[in-house]
């Protein structure tokens, strides 16, 4: 046989491996449950994330009956290593959640990282609507909450509005029928809104192409417990709410993103005098420069001239604020200090895989290996701790903004 026979057989092979939506779903959950979670991961772990439920995507559209993508990764990937992922991946989403949402998680009993697994993006007119469901519907879990959030999307769809993606309107409509009348007028504004927004990444959704209606009866019924989120993992479900089933590409699949940058704005007394501070990804960027001296700033800008009666409570919580600054510097450099530590572990534990084998080598390996574990634990509490000093930034200037406001 020629030698370019051989070689073109195997290239053809490769080609329909590459190819076949099975194995790239299952390559996808391998680098997923694979990826090392560090803070300079980030960027690593959601191009890893969108790609896996892009695989998943690819393989509902090619006709394997699969589960619905959050069903799915509870039953077929690891909940440490997707918890830890979504946690670091995510941390603005959750920080959000956390600011404007405070009593969602412990509402529906279920851990902050399953909300961005099933609802996608968090940010601030989401979380806000979720604590107010939680407050005018305390009986109502977690599954039915996924349900009926479902079911308006689908509604919305029919109607023409092509965003896939979980809107606040779609939440909006699983208040109380008083509440949502009250709220009618911004439930009209976030679905203009999200007809007037452009092509987002799942615009890209057909209308009536492959559509999967028959599923939604059974997917419906499918759900993690609020009462036991700890079994959710044994929930199944099939996919497709009611929406039609695009054609596998690279960019059809919706994930979690980033919250859109918003400038965070700080009115001073003087009403001509702005202090701005950046969105979510600038204060990421900026978090290893030194932290804002917001007592001086609001000192230099203040109108000594119109006292203010609430100046005390607006000192208390700048001066707390500038505390939270500090914080989240001295996790970041923790953070840094750690991976340091930890890239020099991983130099000793190869040298001494590569040395002669005895006693002492096989001793001074446990230890390595020891101390690396122990690392990632310290390193694990640390991200932990900053994402909470996150969530706590963010509501003090939603505190500040308010007192101005009810002046």
């Amino acid at each position: 046989m020629p030698p370019n026979t051989s070689r073109r057989r195997l290239r053809t092979y490769n080609e329909a491996k590459a190819a076949n939506p099975t194995h790239r779903l299952e390559e996808s959950k391998q680098t997923f449950l694979s990826l090392s979670l560090t803070k300079g991961s980030q960027p690593r772990i959601r191009e890893v994330w969108q790609e896996l439920r892009r695989a998943h995507e690819a393989c509902l559209c090619s006709g394997d009956r699969l589960q619905e993508f959050p069903y799915w990764a509870l039953d077929n990937l690891d909940h440490e290593q997707m918890a830890g992922a979504l946690t670091l991946g995510y941390l603005e989403n959750l920080g959000e959640l956390r600011s404007y949402g405070a009593s969602v998680s412990k509402g529906f009993g279920v851990e902050p990282w399953k909300f961005l697994l099933f609802f996608g993006r968090m940010e601030q007119k989401r979380a806000r609507t979720l604590n107010k469901i939680t407050a005018a519907r305390p009986d109502l879990e977690f599954e039915q909450l996924y349900r009926e959030v479902k079911q308006n999307r689908s509604k919305r769809l029919k109607s023409g509005k092509k965003t896939k993606e979980f809107m606040p309107a779609d939440f909006q409509q699983c208040m109380p029928e008083s509440t949502s009348e009250i709220q009618s007028h911004e439930h009209e504004q976030e679905v203009n809104w999200s007809a007037s927004d452009g092509v987002s990444e799942d615009d890209q959704y057909g209308d009536s192409s492959r559509g999967c209606d028959a599923q939604e009866s059974y997917a419906m019924n499918r759900g993690p417990s609020r009462n036991s989120s700890e079994n959710s993992n044994a929930v199944s479900g099939y996919p497709n709410d009611g929406a039609a089933c695009p054609a596998p590409s690279d960019s059809s699949t919706y994930e979690p993103d980033t919250p859109i940058t918003i400038e965070d704005e700080t009115y001073s007394e003087n009403a001509s005098v702005i202090v701005t501070t950046g969105g979510a990804q600038e204060r990421e960027a900026d978090s290893h420069e030194e932290p804002t001296k917001l007592l001086e700033v609001y000192f230099r800008i203040r109108n000594v001239n119109c006292p203010d009666p609430k100046f005390e409570d607006k000192l208390t919580i700048l001066h707390e604020f500038h505390k939270i600054e500090e914080k989240i510097k001295n996790a970041m450099n923790t953070i840094t200090t750690i991976n340091d530590q930890r890239t020099r572990k991983e130099s000793l534990l190869t040298s001494l895989r590569k040395g002669k084998h005895s006693p002492e080598t096989r001793s001074k390996r446990k230890q390595a290996l020891k101390d690396l574990k122990n690392l990632d634990k310290k390193r694990y509490a640390v991200e932990n701790n900053l994402m909470e000093a996150e969530g706590k930034r963010s509501k003090m200037k939603i505190d500040f903004e308010n007192l101005h406001q009810s002046r």
